[in-house]
């Protein structure tokens, strides 16, 4: 089986690379890459259209030269959804036994729609085990009715499966495939002209439910981290294919219950000398942040939220 993950362009341009020249390696397609690969006789190919400055029409050409059974299309933020069906359109009019799949943020909120524009099938929210699954379909070992957590067509109706449950243990996940991408083309230029990093995550969902907020709708409102021997190894693997910084993608990188399994990562960090960057919604609480330049965490994205517009936690949830 062979499959085409695609992160298409954002005319709009992101403030991370307006700001501070940041293009991030594609972490969720990589990701998705990883698990695929579980799968016998499974090939994957990456097509970030961002870091490679592609239009629609190059992008498209090289989806169609590699033949692929299944392209997968993240719509992370809503500016590249016309990119995305635009691309679903195009594949689906030259190759049109290719299955077309939408995930991420923007399609977990609209899939009926995008269904109508062109997908075979939308994932919802945390996408690492359904991908498989529709996977699996692809070489025949099952039905999409059986796939939980997709939205699909079948004979011109919208069928939607049960809701699927959240990953509760995120250390059983493969590692993301970073050696699927060129290391060069991801750069953060506000540290170095050339210097080069990749994107993590040590943790998923958040506990609060901030009016402004899209995770807990598709992550969940139960907070999950990895293992800080989990973490180590992944900061290991980009060390190892060259990348001179990595960036810590979590929604909350600190909440309280965590605040001592943080601080034991930070020793170890220290110890081992990673330059890193990471989100701090809850950076600052319990005197976690002096810490965190000591492990190597040499810039913090920390939002200025108003105390009035920021949620309260709520109860965990079962399903995503």
């Amino acid at each position: 089986m062979k499959t085409v993950l695609i992160r298409p362009s954002n005319p709009t341009r992101s403030g991370y690379l307006t700001e501070w020249g940041f293009i991030p390696t594609p972490l969720g397609l990589l990701q998705l890459a990883g698990c695929l690969l579980t799968l016998e006789t499974s090939e994957v190919k990456v097509v970030d259209m961002e870091a490679d400055q592609m239009q629609t029409d190059r992008a498209v050409d090289e989806v169609i030269r590699w033949n692929p059974d299944l392209v997968g299309v993240t719509i992370h933020a809503s500016a590249a959804h016309k990119t995305a069906v635009q691309i679903a359109q195009s594949i689906k009019a030259q190759k049109a036994d290719t299955l077309l799949v939408a995930g991420g943020h923007h399609a977990t909120f609209l899939p009926n729609e995008l269904l109508r524009e062109g997908f075979d099938v939308v994932a919802l929210g945390e996408g690492d085990d359904t991908i498989v699954d529709v996977g699996r379909t692809v070489q025949g070992e099952r039905q999409l009715k059986d796939v939980p957590g997709i939205v699909f067509k079948k004979d011109g109706q919208i069928v939607r499966t049960q809701p699927r449950a959240l990953i509760e243990n995120l250390d059983r996940l493969p590692f993301p495939a970073l050696d699927l991408v060129q290391k060069e083309k991801y750069t953060v230029r506000v540290f170095g002209s050339r210097d080069t990093v990749a994107c993590l995550e040590t943790s998923r969902g958040c506990p609060y439910a901030c009016d402004f907020c899209s995770v807990t709708p598709t992550w969940g409102s139960k907070w999950r981290n990895k293992s800080n021997a989990r973490i180590l190894m992944e900061l290991d693997q980009a060390r190892k294919l060259g990348y001179d910084w990595v960036f810590f993608t979590d929604d909350i990188f600190v909440v309280y219950p965590n605040i001592k399994q943080r601080m034991d990562l930070f020793r170890q960090l220290i110890q081992q000398r990673f330059n890193l960057v990471d989100r701090a919604d809850e950076g600052g609480c319990n005197g976690v942040e002096p810490r965190t330049d000591k492990a190597g965490i040499r810039s913090r994205y920390a939002p200025c939220i108003p105390r009035n517009r920021v949620g309260k936690p709520g109860n965990p949830q079962k399903d995503a």
